[in-house]
């Protein structure tokens, strides 16, 4: 059995002046060279996958233990590389996806010889270079149709479907699930008129939408 065929590369250019690009200094003047470093680990685990990277705990934990900074301080950064335009703030926050204009940008480098033998698939919600930008070998594809292995963006999993719950209305749907049960479980423990030796069970009537109200 073959290989599975990835998007992901062995390594990425890195621009000689990074150092003075304006948002980099911003960067390291805010949190240091922790902040930089974190970014850099960001950019490996981006194009190890290709173009994009799910944005989940295990990505936090891995940054944070390879760099070395609590989790916290992981997810403090995130939100600071979507504010100042290292990630893309809208794909992060509809998609809960680590992607930019300069690593998409950077991505078609990447592959361009490789797509002289086949062509390169993206995702259609997850691309945000313009046509102009885009070049004639990336095949952009629906969000739906896409299979690809290192991004599970799949309908199969759900996890970036538009039709799928929030997680806040999935909390109430498990809340409301609960809440029935322990209805369910108090109700089937309440005694019952043949239950009680003292009580003629002819004389009291049920009340109550699970009738578990007697009176007489």
């Amino acid at each position: 059995m073959g290989r599975p065929i990835s998007n992901g590369a062995r390594y990425f250019p890195l621009d000689v002046d990074f150092a003075s690009d304006p948002k980099v200094k911003t960067l390291r003047a805010r949190h240091g060279a922790e902040g930089v470093m974190c970014y850099i680990y960001l950019l490996c685990a981006v194009f190890r996958e290709g173009y994009a990277i799910k944005y989940d705990d295990d990505l936090v934990c891995a940054l944070s233990l390879d760099v070395g900074v609590p989790e916290k301080k992981v997810k403090e950064l995130v939100a600071f590389f979507a504010d100042r335009g290292l990630v893309d703030a809208d794909v992060l926050s509809k998609y809960n996806v680590l992607t930019s204009h300069g690593i998409q940008k950077r991505f078609q480098e990447i592959v361009r010889t490789r797509a002289s033998k086949r062509t390169i698939s993206v995702v259609e919600n997850l691309w945000i270079l313009c046509g102009q930008e885009t070049e004639k070998f990336i095949s952009i594809v629906p969000n739906n149709c896409y299979s690809g292995i290192n991004y599970s963006f799949s309908e199969i999993n759900g996890s970036f479907s538009e039709n799928n719950p929030s997680f806040s209305e999935i909390n109430a749907q498990i809340k409301e699930k609960k809440i029935k049960e322990k209805e369910i479980k108090e109700n089937e423990s309440m005694p019952t008129a043949s239950d009680s030796p003292h009580m003629d069970s002819t004389e009291r009537k049920s009340y109550g939408s699970y009738g578990n109200v007697w009176l007489n």
